[in-house]
């Protein structure tokens, strides 16, 4: 009897799925936040940022950047608040010549339905960039310039940041 109950409770759990209870990786979910880097005393040239580390500007100050190539980088944007603040380290390995910028971006945030499977997602509009920088080196990055202020695919950069 216990074999049978086991099984029609199997059975039925099994037919109660549906393709859309798994949600697909065609579907796009939250966007990140895609950044270029470039060179500010010639803006028209993409420029590498050496031994580059973002890190979440809070207590636990876990890394996030995701590198598409050597210029661009995309990281996560806090979906729960309309800000985030990143710790942007150049010379992030080395234990005496890292300089630490920080850049904190404000934004609204719309929840958007996709489905059952795959719930909500958020797109981020009006994106304002701020840098800052700790006090003891100054800032390496100079300026940063919104491509696109409205954040809603990886697609392209929504941010040139100018070092």
């Amino acid at each position: 009897m216990r074999k049978l109950v086991i099984g029609a409770f199997l059975l039925l759990n099994f037919l109660g799925c549906t393709k859309d209870d798994i949600c697909s990786e065609e579907i796009r979910t939250t966007p990140l936040l895609v950044i270029e880097f470039r060179d500010a005393e010639n803006t028209l040239n993409a420029k590498q940022v050496s031994d580059l580390k973002i890190l979440v500007n809070n207590s636990d100050s876990t890394e996030v950047a995701t590198a598409i190539n050597d210029t661009i980088v995309s990281i996560p944007l806090n979906t729960e608040t309309n800000f985030s603040s990143f710790l942007f380290i150049q010379n992030g390995s080395s234990d005496t010549d890292q300089n630490v910028d920080i850049v904190t971006f404000s934004y609204n945030i719309e929840e958007v339905y996709l489905n059952r499977a795959c719930s909500f997602k958020v797109i981020y509009h009006q994106l304002s960039p701020e840098i800052g920088s700790e006090p003891l080196n100054g800032n390496w990055l100079e300026n940063a310039i919104v491509l696109n202020p409205d954040v809603i695919d990886e697609t392209e950069a929504q941010i040139t940041l100018y070092h």
